[in-house]
């Protein structure tokens, strides 16, 4: 199996219309400046019924705290000036967008670390392999999954 990559923008994508049956965005939809624009392509390029696979940063004051002053600041685990904290998306705002371009959501889950959160940091700040899972909880990030209208 080969891959072949293309260097795009999310509001631009070169792909004919109804190319894939998936569209992941892993780490992205908080760093564009339209997510309209964004979702106009994922919808474009997804077949009827395709899926579509996120993980985005959610707009609360844990997710501040937690993206922007310790992994960016404290911990330097992140760089400087990667996120900005306004861009950050609440999971009903996400939703909206997306069904205004035919992608129903199906499931919306929390992502963070096993365990405590002040374990994680400890385990961050002495460069220690930290797990993460899938929890109910949607204070810090939020990810799920969404299907094309068919």
């Amino acid at each position: 199996m080969s891959i072949d990559y293309a260097n795009a923008v999310g509001e631009s994508l070169p792909f004919l219309d109804s190319s894939f049956d998936v569209v992941v965005s892993a780490d992205f939809l908080e760093h564009v400046s339209s997510l309209d624009s964004v979702f106009g392509e994922c919808s474009r390029v997804l077949k009827p019924s395709g899926i579509f696979l996120y993980d985005t940063i959610n707009r609360t004051l844990r997710s501040r705290i937690v993206a922007v002053r310790l992994f960016e600041r404290v911990i330097g685990l992140i760089p400087r000036h990667t996120h900005d904290p306004n861009m950050f998306i609440k999971p009903a705002e996400l939703c909206e967008i997306r069904s205004r371009h035919g992608i129903s959501n199906r499931e919306t889950r929390g992502l963070g670390p096993q365990g405590s959160l002040l374990g994680a940091l400890v385990g961050f700040m002495n460069d220690r392999h930290v797990a993460f899972s899938v929890t109910d909880d949607t204070a810090i990030s939020d990810v799920g999954y969404a299907i094309k209208a068919g």
